[in-house]
């Protein structure tokens, strides 16, 4: 733990982690790397999976009540709408992600 003065009269305590000197950078790659799995990795494996199975079985169901040709045909076409839209908003950014992390 550090005091950093800011400015004048203004000081800031800063919190490090202080791991002990023989393999210290072992520990800290440790705890970060344990830090992002517990609080990221982990949730996100658990709610992706949930996610995905709530909009395909969303996707895939037909509408409710007595079949309307009409109806049926307006939402399938919406539907494809959607996907279309989706899958050009998304496929740029994907590439220029993958150019900008590279």
């Amino acid at each position: 733990m550090a005091l950093l003065q800011v400015s004048e009269g203004v000081w800031v305590t800063m919190c490090q982690e202080a791991w002990p000197e023989p393999g210290a950078d072992v520990w800290h790659t440790s705890y970060t790397f344990f830090v992002l799995l517990t609080t990221y990795l982990l949730p996100l494996g658990a709610t992706a999976p949930a996610y995905a199975a709530v909009a395909r079985r969303l996707w895939q169901r037909r509408p409710p009540g007595n079949a309307d040709t009409a109806r049926d045909l307006h939402q399938l076409q919406s539907k494809r709408r959607v996907r279309a839209t989706y899958s050009d908003y998304q496929r740029p950014r994907v590439f220029i992600y993958c150019l900008v992390a590279a």
